[in-house]
Formats: structure tokens, C-alpha cells, sequence
């Protein structure tokens, strides 16, 4: 304690201070400064890619790579076809791809047609509501009509 109080020792523990300072901060520069890697996965969705067409298939590696994201429309390979005719292959894509639009067609007739009954519905409701507002109309103007001859009666009454 005594060492502390005097002038070499605050120099001393001074020098302790700033020498350990010093070391904390190199040690932390060189923790921050280097580059540290990591190997890590991310797990991302999984996407099968199936084709009806028998044979095998060849990748082309230089496309499917790790971390790549493939775009719709992208070639990753070929199929060797190891059927007789190949025609046979193209000619069921074609049929899958026909009952695929057909499919897409009837389901927008499906549609069509949900509108046009939806509409139908309300011009039938419109019809209705038109000929209840003309015979609202006609019993109003004969109200009119009736309530004015009663009033030109009665002032007939009075005149005489």
C-alpha cells in the first residue's frame, strides 16, 4: 500500500494499467480482424423434378451447383431415351400437356358459367324489383287519383 503512494508507484501501477489496456486490444484487433469461416447448411425447399420419360438422365453439373438458384426454364440435363421410339415419349408429353390445358379450359367455362348464372340471378331480381316498383307506381298515382275525386267531390258538396 505504501508503494502505491508514492511517485514510483502510481508510475509503476500506471504502466500495469496501460500495458494491460495495450494487451485487451491487440488481442481483441486480432479476434475482429481475422476472417473466420464457418461451415454451415441452410436447409431450403426441396424440389423434385420428375419427367415421364423413361431412360436416363444425365446432369450437367456446371449447372447444379451448391448455394445456385435455378431459374424455370432452366436445362440441368438430358435423357437419354432407352425406348424403341422416341415419338412415343414426345407424343405423351404433348397428350399430358393437352389434358393439362383442357383441364385449365374447363375449368374456366366452370367459371364462365358460375358468372353468367350469378348474373342471371340478378337480372331475374332486377326484373322483380322493376315490376314491384311499376305496380308501387300505378297503386300511388291511382291513390292520387282517388284521394283528388274525392276532394272534387266534396267541394261539389260544399258549392251547392
Amino acid at each position: 500500500m505504501k508503494l502505491i503512494k508514492t511517485a514510483s508507484g502510481k508510475i509503476l501501477l500506471s504502466i500495469l494499467v496501460l500495458s494491460s489496456l495495450f494487451v485487451i486490444g491487440v488481442r481483441l484487433r486480432r479476434n475482429f480482424s481475422q476472417i473466420r469461416s464457418v461451415q454451415a447448411f441452410v436447409n431450403g425447399e426441396i424440389i423434385f423434378v420428375r419427367a415421364s420419360i423413361p431412360g436416363e438422365l444425365e446432369l450437367k453439373s456446371e449447372k447444379i451447383k451448391l448455394s445456385n438458384q435455378l431459374e424455370k426454364g432452366t436445362q440441368i440435363g438430358t435423357i437419354k431415351s432407352t425406348v424403341e421410339n422416341p415419338r412415343v415419349s414426345v407424343l405423351k408429353i404433348e397428350k399430358q400437356q393437352l389434358e393439362t390445358r383442357l383441364q385449365d379450359f374447363q375449368q374456366q367455362i366452370s367459371g364462365v358459367k358460375q358468372q353468367i348464372q350469378n348474373r342471371t340471378k340478378l337480372m331475374n331480381l332486377f326484373k322483380q324489383q322493376t315490376v314491384t316498383q311499376r305496380m308501387l307506381q300505378l297503386k300511388y298515382a291511382q291513390q292520387q287519383i282517388q284521394q283528388l275525386e274525392e276532394e272534387i267531390a266534396r267541394e261539389q258538396i260544399r258549392k251547392k
